[in-house]
């Protein structure tokens, strides 16, 4: 969507590291739920056509001013909840859209990848349903995980995700079929900085311009998994160096 490389590694760790930092913040303040990141985000950038990260960072500049000035918060108050369902539908179906996208690398005609989608969904529709009308039917003698099981099976997204990720590394299918050579080779891309001419940007747009080139001239940086200057094959151990049996 904003046509872009995919992420390298070390910018999916540094967002891992922010988010698990970020609740655990939210936690000294009292909040009782994880801070996480926001997917109808993703649609506003399809319809704004806008994904820098200057615009994100002022954003949440503003709903903290408009949650101490009073007289700036009563204006959302009167948008009408039409016109805030419209925008929800609009932002949240781009991004449902632009999962789906994902579908493109693997091979949609196969019966193997028909038949996970299509259970997987099912399941991700059926049992958080039935969770919602049978909690009763939930007992196992231990209320802490009785409720533990209820919320996983009540979560559509948790119980769809974890049915497709097991019948996808459990039933057979070559690497075409599964669409890993098309992720493989936009991870080899990542390694060697090459660009595809599909993409507007370069994997630059990664890396936080005014400290990057401080911090890439240090030479443990590439040890820790946050910066950009990470390798994980500098983390191999001596035998797998030797017998070259790594695969990045």
């Amino acid at each position: 969507m904003a046509r872009v490389p995919p992420p390298p590694i070390h910018a999916i760790n540094r967002g891992l590291m922010f988010e698990g930092c970020l609740s655990m913040i939210s936690g000294f303040f009292g909040a009782g739920h994880a801070t996480s990141t926001y997917g109808g985000h993703i649609g506003s950038i399809g319809i704004t056509k806008v994904a820098s990260r200057l615009v994100f960072g002022l954003f949440p500049c503003i709903l903290i001013l408009f949650a101490i000035i009073g007289k700036l918060a009563a204006v959302f108050i009167t948008i009408p909840y039409p016109v805030l369902g419209g925008v929800q539908i609009i932002g949240f179906g781009m991004f449902i859209g632009l999962v789906m996208s994902n579908l493109q690398y693997i091979d949609i005609h196969s019966t193997r990848n028909l038949a996970i989608i299509g259970i997987s969904t099912l399941l991700g529709l059926m049992l958080p349903f039935w969770a919602k009308g049978n909690a009763d039917a939930i007992d196992t003698g231990s209320p802490g995980f009785d409720s533990f099981i209820r919320v996983v099976l009540s979560n559509p997204s948790l119980v769809g995700g974890v049915s497709a990720c097991f019948l996808d590394n459990t039933v057979p299918g070559t690497k075409k079929e599964r669409g890993l050579l098309a992720w493989g080779q936009a991870a080899t891309g990542a390694a060697d900085k090459s660009v595809s001419p599909d993409y507007e940007e370069g994997y630059e747009i990664y890396e936080i311009q005014s400290w990057s080139a401080r911090v890439n001239n240090l030479s443990f940086t590439k040890y820790i998994p946050f910066f950009p200057k990470y390798d994980i094959k500098h983390l191999r151990c001596t035998c797998c160096k030797k017998n070259n049996k790594y695969e990045p």
